[in-house]
């Protein structure tokens, strides 16, 4: 097992004076939970927790003032978070590995809303399978959850109740089992689960619990991470370039492959690209002029796609936004609607019925102006600060109640902050 253990440096350091306005102190509390344990089962929570962010109610149509909107989504695995008009951001769905961020919740599936304990106006969060980082002002960036492989670059596998400071900045990020990040100067970082083609294996295999560089030939402009490739948009967007476990294809070159280092996808590839997304084998981006959606690695239910390849069928209207989930794909289009495709079987495409292998439009939305999804769900934040979601409800990732399997219709998701 590859896992360096040294402390977070002078670059943490940094990071605590950049952030000291935003956190309340303590800003983190951490649970020991052995590296190879399987979701941290057992673990206590931590010790202490840390101060509560005052959150105001959220708005409603009788309630305008003093009140607080959805303004940013984050999801991957089972859960979800939002950040608030009020600074806070607030999490729902799976607990397994205290993703929600708060230390007093018990782990496993909540039914409700909790506050991410000390953090206060983040420039961007961005979700893991089981974790969930955010970035402040300065770049500085706290992580929290699940960390039995790394996936928070503190040094440890020690799991966190609360954000905890990183030896890294960030302007964005993407994360899965493995967490990379763009810092200011376009420099890609990455820890956690190793993207370097290893053999998967759910508990032990090799990860790296520290930000280390990956070795690409120009500045990168934003990412996509999956389960076990990534794929980085260099600046400009003439250029993406894939590394990691090639399972399906899922480097995008057109031959068979692992690569430890970053290789360039093939030259079907539409440019410039606009947006990028990937999970589980496959990645998808909005590309080209005008920008139509290539995909490759394995599509449910259309089979292995070698290089970027265009949907038979492209999404009817102008594509601001991509997010790729575990078996089911979506846009959200400049008019406020919002199509998917892929597998159904939880129904995550947002409409009754069988699986598609072309874009379908989700029942009722005409008003999104976000969006972002996880392994069988997807959320919206819709045009009066509102957040709606859909698809599989069995960890609460809809924040409802046990007996909701899964919802086809978009859901409003309560907001309050649950006692």
């Amino acid at each position: 097992m590859r896992c360096r253990g040294a402390q977070p440096g002078a670059l943490a350091c940094l990071s605590l004076a950049l952030v000291g306005a935003c956190f309340d102190e303590p800003p983190s509390a951490s649970v020991r939970v052995p590296a190879t344990s399987n979701g941290g089962a057992g673990g206590t929570g931590g010790e202490g927790g840390t101060a509560v962010s005052s959150a105001l109610p959220v708005c409603t149509a009788e309630r305008t003032a003093n009140c607080a909107r959805a303004v940013a989504l984050a999801a991957e695995g089972r859960h979800t978070c939002v950040t608030m008009s009020d600074g806070t951001v607030r999490c729902f769905g799976a607990n397994g590995s205290f993703q929600l961020g708060d230390p007093h919740t018990p782990q496993g599936s909540f039914q409700g809303t909790r506050l991410v304990q000390g953090l206060r106006h983040p420039e961007t969060v961005f979700a893991g399978r089981e974790h969930n980082c955010a970035a402040v002002e300065g770049g500085a960036l706290w992580c929290w959850g699940r960390n039995n492989r790394g996936q928070l670059g503190t040094g440890d596998t020690d799991f966190a109740t609360a954000p905890r400071a990183i030896d890294a900045l960030a302007t964005t990020g993407r994360a899965n089992d493995a967490t990379c990040v763009v810092d200011p100067e376009g420099t890609v970082r990455c820890w956690g689960v190793l993207l370097d083609g290893q053999r998967w294996d759910p508990y032990f295999g090799e990860f790296n619990a520290e930000p280390t560089v990956v070795p690409l030939p120009g500045k990168v402009q934003t990412l996509a991470v999956a389960s076990r490739h990534a794929c980085a948009v260099l600046e400009g967007g003439e250029r993406v370039m894939c590394w990691g476990r090639d399972s399906s294809s899922a480097l995008g070159r057109g031959i068979d492959g692992n690569s430890a280092t970053p290789v360039d996808v093939a030259d079907s590839l539409l440019t410039p690209v606009h947006l990028i997304s990937g999970s589980a084998e496959r990645t998808c981006i909005s590309a080209g002029t005008p920008a139509r959606v290539q995909c490759w690695g394995r599509q449910r239910p259309s089979g292995t796609w070698a290089e970027p390849t265009l949907l038979p069928v492209q999404p009817d209207g102008e594509v601001v936004d991509l997010r790729v989930g575990w078996g089911h794909s979506c846009v959200l289009l400049a008019d406020g609607r919002v199509q998917c495709w892929g597998l159904n079987d939880r129904e995550s495409l947002g409409v009754p019925g069988d699986h598609s292998a072309d874009p379908v439009g989700v029942t009722g939305l005409d008003d999104a102006v976000a969006l972002a999804t996880g392994t069988s769900h997807s959320c919206v934040i819709r045009g009066d600060g509102s957040v709606a979601c859909w698809g599989s409800n069995e960890f609460g990732e809809l924040n409802l109640p046990s007996n909701v399997p899964a919802s086809w219709q978009p859901v409003a998701i309560d907001l309050e902050v649950t006692p």
